[in-house]
């Protein structure tokens, strides 16, 4: 529960310093990827580049091996494959910015997403990448169809890359039955209560999340959000 009240009062936090202070200070390079490349996505998490780019990441593929909290259900990831490619925006964001899509993330608190520097083509950037790895996952038909639409929104629209994602085997539904979801850290410990302590905790965790988080995420709904 302290988690939660960390996250939720960084974010309060965050965005009265932004507020004060407006975008002044350090800035970074962000790699954006799949759903986030959506012009929408940055509206609705308040999100004003000083810059944006096309760009592409070398050795990198997008796939959709981070678990979801629904059986089978996975959500978009990249994996690190020489060769490969992934299409997606480079954002120049100020501190301010680069926290709260942290939080937005849950790359802080939580560690559901981990935040890798890269530098390629004389360029110093982030992007996250999942924390759990499935390859077995699947992501729902209409996340991978939010995904093709959010690259035709940008200017980024190639119809081949698209293609590939709509190709991606999916589930037509989503799952009912919930997963052994952790949403922190697997239990380290062997002992059969502290385990089922922790999984109610992190299930509680889950359901309190949903009704905090700023905004619908993606993935988690088998109907178009828009």
């Amino acid at each position: 529960m302290l988690q939660l009240l960390l996250w939720k009062s960084t974010f309060i936090s965050v965005n009265f310093f932004q507020k004060l202070f407006g975008n002044r200070g350090p800035r970074v390079f962000h790699f954006a990827y799949g759903a986030n490349v959506d012009p929408k996505t940055l509206q609705v998490r308040g999100v004003k580049p000083f810059s944006t780019e096309i760009w592409i990441l070398d050795d990198y593929q997008l796939c959709f091996s981070h678990p979801g909290p629904f059986a089978g259900q996975g959500f978009a990831d990249i994996i690190y494959n020489k060769g490969h490619q992934t299409f997606g925006y480079l954002y120049e964001i100020s501190m301010w910015d680069r926290i709260r899509l942290h939080l937005f993330e849950l790359a802080l608190f939580f560690d559901r997403h981990r935040i890798c520097w890269i530098t390629q083509h004389q360029k110093k950037f982030y992007f996250y990448k999942g924390t759990d790895f499935d390859q077995t996952v699947l992501p729902t038909c209409a996340y991978l169809k939010k995904i093709t639409t959010a690259y035709q929104r940008s200017s980024i629209s190639i119809e081949e890359y698209e293609r590939n994602i709509l190709n991606h085997a999916c589930l037509l539904e989503m799952p009912r039955q919930r997963r052994t979801f952790h949403f922190c850290h697997p239990p380290r410990f062997k002992s059969k209560v502290y385990y089922q302590i922790k999984l109610y905790y992190e299930k509680l965790i889950s359901k309190m999340m949903m009704k905090l988080y700023p905004h619908p995420i993606a993935g988690l709904k088998n109907k178009s959000t828009e």
